[in-house]
């Protein structure tokens, strides 16, 4: 909590992105930990916490036109409302169209479990998934 006042004074000029644990899930500390390394590295982050509903995230994705909507998820049970997040943002037909980078513990449990909830990227780190924004960041 000290640090986070530095956080919030350093420039951000990388573009925007929103991070969000999955909907109707309480496990909020991966997307913390991306939310504040984007930071860090320059990124205009919106971190919406836990159990933020599709509807709220879709807003906020017409509010901003956040390049990146990066989602967090724990448990298997999660795995439907982030189908329906994902389809919802898809349908909003924003654009640009953001990139949608999906981690945590129940993209683990199968190769590919990723592409099924129809996301375009999995990180296994809050690492790889700064490498991934970064890589295709004009």
């Amino acid at each position: 909590a000290h640090y986070y006042p530095q956080i919030l004074d350093l420039p951000r000029q990388k573009g925007q992105v929103i991070v969000t644990a999955s909907p109707g899930e309480l496990h909020e500390i991966g997307a913390r930990i991306l939310a504040d390394l984007l930071e860090l590295s320059g990124w205009d982050t919106y971190y919406t916490g836990a159990s933020t509903p599709a509807t709220s995230i879709v807003e906020l994705l017409v509010q901003t036109q956040a390049r990146f909507l990066c989602i967090s998820t724990t448990l298997l049970e999660s795995l439907p409302a982030v189908t329906e997040l994902i389809a919802q943002v898809r349908a909003a037909n924003l654009s640009p169209a953001p990139k949608i980078l999906v981690g945590g513990q129940a993209y683990l449990y199968a190769p590919g479990l990723w592409r099924q909830v129809g996301a375009d990227w999995f990180a296994d780190s809050a690492h790889e998934g700064i490498r991934y924004i970064e890589s295709i960041q004009p």
